[in-house]
């Protein structure tokens, strides 16, 4: 009986002490919406010991805390992954190291409880400890004015004219128009020599995409105007998707614009993909995110594939 209770001591012993060898922590704890933050998992093993850990893809298993302050109850979707997970192994003294870190942000404002991740060693799976993550709003620079918002009372020196400023940010729409009617005449030029057809009038499609590559020939982040490229981007993809689904999302935020589409039908990745561009376009305005180019191009192709996804099939000289 005595060996017995020795032994199950020592059992319990090595596993008390095996768990205090796991440990997550978040770097920081408290970040700003959109803000990067490193979440590091840390495992002890024993020179000999096998393990086997299987990451997360694209978002992390998390719960928000209710709005009275005590309990995490809503399931989030909002922590996501920003870049791939790595991981490393290296020695200390008599013992093995290994070391995952996850590169993560929370897309909305609140308290996170990230859910424990697991991790098999030597045939065992043991658990990491939950975190908590709290993201808030990015506050307000009192010494920058935020035009867009505050309009009306920034002191603006030396204000253009509205004819300089439509031509400067909306040459490409006057680009497009001369195109149509050059399109127009030359098919009504023709009109005498060949049997009379119907002008193709550009579909909503051909004149979305059309504006989009306007939008990037124009390339207006190499002269200073990042801001600017991502809100008339943020106002084509909307403008579309209101004529497309005869819905108004010009005034809407990213959150009831993704709503009002899932009532309609849309895909869930579909609608994922939007939010993923207007979150971004949000960040650009608001939190002064400053992308590179291949990251704004990438942006412009997701709008174009959005397009692609939700337009019904065209068939050239269809009856």
């Amino acid at each position: 009986m005595r060996i017995l209770v020795i032994i199950t001591l020592v059992i319990l012993s090595r596993e008390t002490s095996f768990g205090q060898k796991l440990s997550a922590t978040l770097s920081p704890e408290k970040t700003e919406v959109g803000g990067p933050v490193k979440l590091i998992l840390k495992a002890e093993l024993d020179p000999n010991s096998e393990y086997q850990y299987t990451p997360l893809k694209l978002t992390i298993p998390s719960r928000i805390k209710a709005e009275n302050g005590e309990t995490f109850s809503s399931v989030s979707d909002q922590v996501e992954l920003i870049e791939e997970f790595t991981d490393s192994v290296f020695i200390s003294g008599n013992k093995k190291i290994w070391q995952g870190t996850y590169l993560i942000t929370a897309w909305d404002e609140g308290t996170y409880k990230l859910e424990s991740m697991s991790i098999i060693i030597d045939d065992s799976t043991f658990t990491f400890p939950e975190k908590v993550l709290t993201a808030s709003l990015v506050k307000a620079n009192k010494k920058i004015d935020l035009y867009d918002i505050k309009e009306r009372f920034a002191e603006v020196p030396e204000p253009k004219s509205k004819i300089r400023i439509f031509l400067e940010n909306y040459w490409w729409v006057i680009l497009t128009v001369l195109i149509v009617a050059m399109l127009i005449y030359y098919f009504i030029k023709r009109r005498n020599r060949e049997p009379e057809k119907p002008i193709k009038v550009p579909s909503l499609k051909e004149r979305t995409l059309l504006a989009v590559h306007g939008l990037d020939a124009s390339k207006l982040w190499e002269q200073g105007k990042l801001k600017e490229h991502y809100i008339e981007l943020s106002f084509i993809l909307r403008s579309y998707l209101s004529a497309r689904y005869d819905l108004n999302l010009l005034e809407n935020t990213t959150k009831a614009a993704q709503l009002l589409l899932s009532e309609k039908g849309l895909h869930e990745d579909t609608i994922h993909t939007i939010g993923t561009v207007l979150n971004q376009s949000d960040l650009v305005k608001f939190a002064k995110e400053a992308p590179d180019e291949m990251e704004i191009l990438k942006i412009s192709q997701l709008v174009r594939l959005i397009v692609a996804e939700t337009s019904p099939f065209e068939f050239e000289d269809a009856e």
